[in-house]
């Protein structure tokens, strides 16, 4: 009985050891759903807050880069935060003025699973001929928990546009973006899984990450700088189906 007792009171030992380690542990760093050339975009929808009811500055959503990086080698306790518009990706750039928006995480920690930019430096830039656009993004927040690695966020943009043909334009968005981006032709390519007693059977899912409820958009997502018209090429697009973080289970 001694014996017992006395191993008993070592587990207790080493479990309230073990649980202090862990509470120890640091909180993750901000994780981010990372955009490039070699990997997938995220697909935002617009919801028009404030602006006019047509023209250059009116859209339903559009595909975005979003870079998280460091501006010292290792650890760097505030690190950067760069996003970049489909419509913004232009062949030859416009030296007098930033492509992409940057801001800075004031911690590289989440906190109540949030990672959080307030403000960016404008992006900018001359398309074509004086045609300035410009995206000023603010209250950019990523959700990030252990099953949810930064691929849900949300904010705020203001977009302006000098389209020539029509009146200097300001319209400002809610935004609400997943990652990665997927096209659709229907609500069920935008499930997580294959099912393959779905007439026709579905292979493969959409690689979405399950947490979340989506929803394929209507034709509306930009996916590109403008055409020669002025117009956008735009695609169907996998998108938040709930308000932000858009988890099934809301």
């Amino acid at each position: 009985m001694k014996k017992k007792s006395l191993l008993i009171a070592g587990v207790l030992v080493v479990a309230a050891w073990w649980a202090a380690c862990l509470s120890a542990e640091p909180a993750p760093p901000c994780l981010v759903g990372r955009s490039e050339p070699a990997t997938a975009a995220w697909a935002v929808k617009y919801t028009k807050l404030t602006g006019p009811a047509s023209g250059p500055c009116v859209r339903g959503g559009e595909l975005i880069g979003v870079q998280k990086y460091q501006s010292v080698p290792y650890n760097d306790p505030m690190p950067k935060l760069a996003i970049k518009a489909a419509s913004m990706a232009v062949s030859t750039l416009d030296p007098n003025h930033p492509l992409t928006a940057i801001g800075t995480l004031p911690s590289d920690r989440p906190v109540d699973n949030m990672c959080s930019v307030a403000a960016f430096d404008p992006a900018e830039q001359d398309l074509a001929n004086g045609r300035i656009v410009r995206f000023t993004w603010t209250n950019v927040n990523f959700f990030v928990t252990p099953n949810d690695p930064g691929t849900v966020m949300k904010g705020n943009v203001q977009i302006t546009d000098n389209l020539p043909g029509f009146p200097p334009c300001t319209a400002t968005y809610d935004v609400l973006g997943i990652w990665p981006e997927v096209t659709c032709g229907s609500d069920d390519e935008c499930l997580p899984f294959p099912d393959y007693n779905a007439n026709p059977p579905r292979t493969s899912g959409s690689g979405i990450n399950p947490d979340y409820a989506t929803v394929c958009s209507g034709n509306v997502i930009v996916n590109g700088p403008p055409r020669p018209d002025g117009g956008y090429p735009t695609e169907k697009a996998c998108v938040a189906a709930k308000p932000f973080p858009s988890l099934v289970t809301q």
